[in-house]
């Protein structure tokens, strides 16, 4: 028994020995990041039965474990991702906060201020070059921000590229770490032990991993542990598939795994806000300062390609070179939806304002825009088809407009103050008008009759003078009676009012007549038999006023009866829009004064002199005004009288023209000297709705720079809970794994006086034994 006894001392001093080994351990590695505390695993040692008594035979150490809680160490991973994602993003937004340099005076939103400061200050002295040089520099110097934050943007981007790629190399060398570490566990932990050291390095690199990209793993049976990343694997015992980030085609930043084809969806850690950053928020934000620039460019580009200098244009050349598509090597064929304009031309019109400086005469063309069917080519001819206009591309394939000499046009809202030039209300030469207007259903071989000063002649309508005889256009059919040899003989013309066609005799007075006799176009053209006679003295219209509607429209005058202006009673002149609805009724009978201004809708008045109207011979007078000279966005498009050119931040530019000399800048929507309306129209675009934004220029920029700030002031928040979310769950698990002192001090306290009292056993048994040898 004496044996027994001293297996049991013995077995007593091991295990204290073996405590305060482990004590010992804990206390030289009390500051060890993530080591855990280790307490040796003692039981009792199996009984020894003798006789009907069973004696203890002592205690073992059956191992080493280390104080471990795997579910908040894995808590511990996946938090330190979730506030590594949140500091790698609040870091690079902080840096997109530097680019806006808001508030200041060299940020977009002063800049932008001070062009439309400069633009204001203009409309006050529209002829002072230095105001006109102030806003050429305050453009400049927009321009030079939009660039310059475009190109920040672009930077930042760059930056990230750099870390994105750093950061890959950490996470390769941590996954080959880990690695490392499963084949040392793996092979400490075969015969049974525990590598509590190893595990500890290992649950090290994977918070450092965790903080990292957001990644996943599992315990096999062996003690390795495999890592993955979007549920592809990262690092096993065996294998590392190491991570590689590249830009694509597209410009996009992607991660991928050794080996795999699909770039890896990297959420969490460093990398994922980084990636984030770079592909989410600053893309974001620059097409936002991309939208900002392309419409402060389109907008102000609208205004400014309608306005006029004093007199109107002799020349005007576009900005945009135009692409030949198809590859056929002829532009002209492109349509203008597929010609690579600046900004999209949309269906709508353009309309053209031709003067003759000589005269004063002021001539209106209208060109339906259909994009997806007018070619490049088309345009140019119904530009050239305006008497007085020349339009042509250029070497470069940009299109080029030229007044005839003695002429200047431009495409301005302005009003013709004198609009019937024809004489079709009440003029001084003999006026037919059809009743209705255009386009006419003819057929090919249809007649009209006519007798004139020298003879009776019939006009015979050929269909090969019509795009489509039957919806023949106003224009067409007076083209073709002036081409007519017995037209021209007789001293007959026909010309266009709106869509009505309106037959004259060149000469003027109640000499003046003509006979419309029959023909089987009659029907077709809405008239009747009739005997036509001018007058001694021709109705003089004008027009006055500044029109204010939202929109394009006709104006078309009639008269309700025949009678003679400011004599005859009850004589009234009935004004319509283009849609037939009725816009006013004017009293010009023996009550009106002639020469007085009557008031029209939107800002418009009409005055009539004294002289003959005609409801009988359909006197018609049909007047264009505008809202916009170019509801279909062709100048724009093209470049034509444009203010700005480029279609982003980085693009945008003052059209060059504009920058070598300030005095081109479109001040006139009249062409009059000292007219304002366009820079009134240039300033307005500060705060009215733009469609392109849904808002104003600068309550959108407001807008920008208040979602930075708010996902910089959010992003700072969540940074700053989810890093106290960790430090929380870092303090658990000091709690559960972490050395404590003082505890270590008592168990050492503990376990020395069990090793001594131990040893003093071992004394007193072998005493026992020295005593009973002695006595036998």
């Amino acid at each position: 028994m004496s044996n027994l006894s001293l297996n049991i001392g013995l077995k007593g001093m091991r295990a204290a020995q073996s405590a305060l080994e482990a004590i010992g351990q804990n206390l030289a590695n009390a500051n060890t990041p993530g080591y855990s505390r280790q307490r040796p695993d003692i039981q009792a040692s199996r009984s020894l039965r003798v006789g009907r008594v069973n004696f203890g035979t002592g205690a073992d150490v059956t191992g080493m474990s280390r104080a471990h809680d795997d579910v908040l160490s894995r808590r511990i991973v996946a938090q330190v991702g979730i506030a590594g994602r949140f500091a790698s993003s609040l870091q690079a937004m902080n840096g997109v906060e530097a680019v806006l340099r808001e508030p200041g005076e060299s940020g977009l939103g002063a800049l932008m201020d001070r062009f439309f400061e400069s633009v204001a200050e203009l409309s006050t002295g529209t002829e002072d070059l230095v105001r006109r040089g102030a806003v050429s520099q305050a453009a400049q110097d927009l321009v030079a921000q939009f660039h310059q934050v475009a190109g920040d943007t672009a930077q930042l981007r760059a930056e990230i590229e750099g870390q994105v790629a750093a950061l890959t190399g950490e996470v390769n060398a941590l996954a080959r770490q880990i690695r490392d570490l499963n084949a040392e566990v793996s092979k400490a932990e075969a015969g049974g032990g525990t590598a509590n050291d190893l595990r500890d390095r290992r649950e090290v690199a994977l918070e450092e991993l965790g903080a990292l990209v957001d990644v996943k793993y599992k315990e096999d049976s062996h003690g390795a542990i495999t890592v993955t990343i979007g549920g592809r694997l990262l690092a096993s015992t065996a294998l590392v598939h190491e991570l590689r980030s590249e830009v694509d085609a597209a410009g996009e930043l992607r991660v991928y795994a050794d080996g795999a084809a699909q770039p890896l969806h990297v959420v969490g850690g460093a990398l994922g806000g980084l990636l984030h950053v770079r592909e989410g928020f600053l893309p974001g934000l620059q097409e936002r300062f991309d939208r900002l620039a392309r419409n402060l460019a389109l907008e102000v580009n609208r205004v400014h390609s309608t306005g006029s200098p004093p007199g109107g244009f002799a020349r005007l050349s576009g900005t945009v070179a135009l692409a030949d598509q198809d590859g056929d090597g002829d532009v002209l064929d492109e349509t203008l939806a597929s010609a690579g304009t600046q900004f999209a031309i949309q269906a709508g019109e353009l309309n053209v304002h031709v003067v003759d400086q000589v005269s004063g005469a002021l001539e209106t063309s209208v060109i339906a825009i259909d994009p997806t069917s007018m070619s490049v080519g088309e345009l140019l001819a119904t530009l050239s088809a305006v008497d007085g206009l020349n339009a042509s591309l250029d070497s470069l394939g940009r299109v080029q407009v030229f007044a005839d000499p003695g002429k200047r046009f431009d495409f301005s809202t302005r009003l013709n103050e004198a609009p019937d030039q024809h004489g079709a209300l009440g003029g001084g030469q003999a006026s037919l008008a059809t009743p209705g207007a255009g386009p006419f259903a003819l057929a090919d071989g249809m007649t009209l009759d006519l007798t004139g000063p020298a003879s009776s002649f019939t006009v015979t309508l050929d269909a090969a003078d019509f795009a489509n005889v039957s919806a023949a256009t106003a224009d067409e059919l007076a083209a073709a009676l002036n081409q007519d040899a017995g037209f021209v003989a007789n001293g007959l013309r026909a010309v266009t009012m709106g869509e009505h066609l309106v037959l004259q005799t060149l000469g003027t007075g109640s000499a003046a007549s003509f006979d419309l006799t029959g023909g089987t176009a009659l029907g077709a053209l809405g008239l009747a038999p009739a005997t036509v006679t001018g007058h001694a003295t021709a109705v003089d219209v004008q027009l006055r006023g500044a029109y204010t509607g939202s929109a394009n429209k006709d104006l078309v005058f009639r008269p309700l009866s025949d009678g003679r202006i400011g004599a005859t009673p009850g004589l009234q002149v009935e004004v319509r829009d283009g849609d037939g609805v009725l816009v006013a009724t004017l009293d010009v009978g023996d009550g009106y004064l002639p020469g007085t201004e009557l008031a029209l809708p939107d800002g418009l008045s009409v005055s009539f002199t004294v002289g003959e109207l005609s409801a009988t011979d359909n006197d018609v007078l049909v007047q264009r005004v505008l809202a916009d000279g170019d509801t279909a966005d062709v100048l724009v498009g093209l470049g034509l009288n444009g203010f700005f050119t480029g279609t982003d931040a980085m693009t945008l530019a003052v059209e060059e023209r504009i920058v070598r000399d300030p005095g081109l800048i479109a001040t006139s929507q009249s062409g009059a000297p000292g007219d304002n309306g366009v820079l009134l129209a240039l300033q307005a675009l500060q705060t009215q709705a733009v469609a392109g934004l849904d808002t104003s220029l600068s309550a959108f920029y407001g807008a920008t720079v208040s979602d930075v700030g708010f996902q910089v002031a959010s992003t700072e928040a969540a940074a700053e809970t989810e890093a106290l979310l960790v430090d929380s769950l870092r303090a658990r698990k000091q709690e559960v794994s972490g050395v404590n002192i003082d505890e270590e001090l008592v168990d050492m306290i503990r376990f020395e006086q069990a090793f001594g009292a131990t040893a003093q056993y071992i004394q007193v048994v072998n005493q026992l034994a020295e005593t009973v040898l002695s006595l036998i």
